[in-house]
């Protein structure tokens, strides 16, 4: 049975329901470069003024641009800065009044910063090739732990040979990381392969599905985002302030739930 892994859009538009400062529909008509029409529009003028127009589908997907007026009678959204072109009928979209996609997704991303040293995925690197008589090579980035390396004696996987850490190799640490062998080793030109493990990617496309436990993210982000408005001029300042405290404690019990599993014998590569 396959497991459900929501995307960034997906969580973005649940946060934005959480905040409730959600709406998404589907243009139905041809604009212009600075309008979107939409029959669903039948809010009064101008009350979607300052919020946020992202498209989802389309030429200008992804390309959130604000709002300048909204018309009822035309059921019309003026944006701006321009598009390079029009915005056709059918395109998907959503509308934020409180915050910018841009803001939602920044929570995200920064949730999953938070946990970079617990939610740890696997990681395999190929990218260097050994060479005879080289014994120290940059250390391709991103790793938080290596577990093992090792190369191809010759064509088939089981002439693999493993290099034992301390004693084959070891790493350097400078301002640039460096695998550093044994000179004694004597080296096939083969791709070497490193084992290990790194931090969980940020979600950086609306496709990418989410790396840690999405009810963590989400709890997080109410957390960011209250505390933005905490400290705003907002009239409900005192409320927001409230919520953050709440969210706060929800996902550091969340965050509490994870433990890094690190491969035994692992060698840390970042300080933490």
């Amino acid at each position: 049975m396959a497991v459900y892994a929501p995307t960034r859009a997906d969580l973005r538009q649940e946060l934005a329901r959480m905040m409730q400062d959600a709406w998404a529909s589907t243009t139905t008509s041809v604009g212009t470069s600075t309008t979107a029409i939409d029959t669903m529009l039948t809010q009064a003028n101008n009350f979607w003024r300052n919020a946020w127009f992202l498209p989802t589908s389309g030429t200008y997907s992804g390309t959130e641009k604000q709002v300048s007026s909204s018309t009822l009678s035309t059921n019309t959204l003026t944006v701006g800065p321009a598009y390079a072109g029009a915005l056709a009928s059918g395109i998907t979209y959503e509308l934020f009044k409180r915050f910018s996609a841009a803001v939602y997704q920044e929570a995200l991303n920064q949730a999953i910063r938070e946990v970079g040293s617990v939610a740890l995925v696997d990681k395999v690197d190929v990218s260097l090739t050994l060479a005879a008589n080289t014994w120290e090579y940059t250390l391709p980035s991103g790793f938080r732990y290596i577990r093992r390396m090792s190369y191809l004696n010759g064509t088939t996987d089981d002439t693999r040979v493993f290099l034992a850490p301390d004693q084959d190799w070891y790493i350097r640490f400078a301002s640039t990381r460096k695998i550093v062998f044994g000179g004694s080793l004597n080296f096939p030109a083969n791709t070497l392969m490193i084992e290990g493990q790194s931090a969980p990617a940020e979600m950086t496309l609306d496709a990418t599905t989410c790396p840690v436990q999405p009810n963590y993210l989400l709890a997080y982000g109410k957390f960011y985002l209250h505390s933005i408005l905490a400290g705003s001029d907002d009239d409900e300042a005192s409320y927001h302030e409230r919520q953050m405290l709440i969210w706060e404690k929800q996902y550091e019990k969340r965050k509490a739930d994870m433990s890094a599993h690190v491969y035994p014998g692992s060698k840390s590569i970042e300080p933490f």
